[in-house]
């Protein structure tokens, strides 16, 4: 089923000038996934299958979603993936012995292939991912605990426990904890909207944040009954979840808590989360014609067909919703003609 939409624009026509107004009803949620498989989702997020209940040879460390928002991977300590939704298995490396474990596993921005990192920064590609260096054949003071791609999806940043940042392809180092003396391990990061900083957390629910990530808050100052295991950011990167092992939640900044797995008897830990996707980024302009048509531009996700959707609200002229398909080109920019004049629109770019 589509997804929900997020309203771009307000556009209110009166007396020739054209003024717009953001909206904020995006669709928000999130999944938990426990050593075991087991998905928990909250807020819009759906459960599309799990693990739990399956004998595992191995436990699970990671998962990550596809760009839709409508499926996941699951992937084991031993590089085996479990891709349910709308996820394709692409490879694995569960028929590989390793010499490291997998310790975790992020999509590309297509969500046709994926990247599998081992403690010792080992990378493997898989499907459209593309291996732009790795740790594998350095001695490393402290094990890599995850990694994180850059937006555009040509590189990465892999995280030891000791907060090292290593980064590769377009990737840049903006800092790191490596130098310091932490009381707690590093147990995860994340990348800002932007590619230009992020977050490192620590078990204890510290945050470290560098360029133009900002801190909203963490819990290092609390004495936490469970470590902190992973953190993911909002869509503005004006926030950020932060996750521990019993699946208590902690939001800071815009991030908005919609339940936690805290209090429920769970068969295993909790050992991440992942955030809903949120596919729709913005209507950039709208501009009225001569005629009085309307010129609607936006940016939408090249890898998904587009839909701007039109709603009127307008007691003058009733109401009606009308929607039609729009081509994104390869930048993910999109551009209608709006040739049914009204005083007032709702703009909507949708997803199938």
């Amino acid at each position: 089923m589509p997804r929900k939409v997020r309203i771009g624009v307000l556009a209110l026509f009166c007396t020739g000038l054209a003024a717009w107004l953001p909206q904020v009803e995006a669709e928000g949620g999130y999944w938990l996934v426990g050593s075991d498989g087991a998905i928990f989702p909250f807020g819009d997020a759906v459960g599309y299958g799990s693990t739990a209940g399956v004998p595992l040879s191995h436990p699970i460390v990671g998962m990550a979603a596809t760009p839709t928002g409508h499926g996941y991977w699951l992937v084991a300590s031993d590089g085996g993936i479990f891709p349910f939704g709308d996820a394709v298995g692409y490879g694995s490396t569960g028929g590989i012995t390793l010499s490291h474990p997998i310790v975790g596993m992020d999509a590309t921005p297509t969500g046709l292939g994926y990247w599998l990192v081992a403690s010792d920064g080992g990378i493997f590609p898989f499907g459209d991912a593309v291996g732009y260096g790795s740790t594998g054949g350095l001695t490393l003071s402290h094990p890599i605990v995850g990694m994180k791609r850059t937006p555009s999806g040509n590189g990465y940043w892999l995280v030891a426990s000791d907060g090292g940042i290593f980064p590769f392809g377009d990737a840049v180092g903006y800092g790191s904890t490596g130098g310091l003396t932490l009381s707690h391990p590093i147990v995860g990061m994340e990348a800002t909207p932007t590619g230009l900083g992020y977050w490192l957390v620590a078990s204890d629910g510290g945050i470290f944040p560098f360029d133009d990530a900002a801190g909203h808050g963490s819990t290092g100052g609390l004495t936490l009954s469970y470590p902190i295991v992973g953190m993911d950011a909002s869509y503005s990167g004006d926030g950020y979840w932060l996750v521990a092992s019993d699946g208590g939640i902690f939001p800071f900044g815009d991030a908005v808590g919609y339940g936690s797995a805290s209090g429920t008897p769970l068969a295993a830990p909790i050992v991440g989360m992942e955030s809903l996707p949120q596919l729709v980024l913005k209507i950039t302009s709208i501009t009225r014609l001569a005629n009085g048509h309307m010129v609607v531009k936006g940016l939408g996700a090249p890898s998904h067909a587009n839909t701007i959707e039109m709603s009127s609200t307008d007691p003058g002229s009733g109401s009606f919703t009308t929607s039609t398909s729009v081509p994104a080109d390869a930048t993910g920019a999109l551009s209608f003609e709006d040739t049914t004049p009204g005083t007032r629109r709702f703009y909507r770019l949708t997803f199938p």
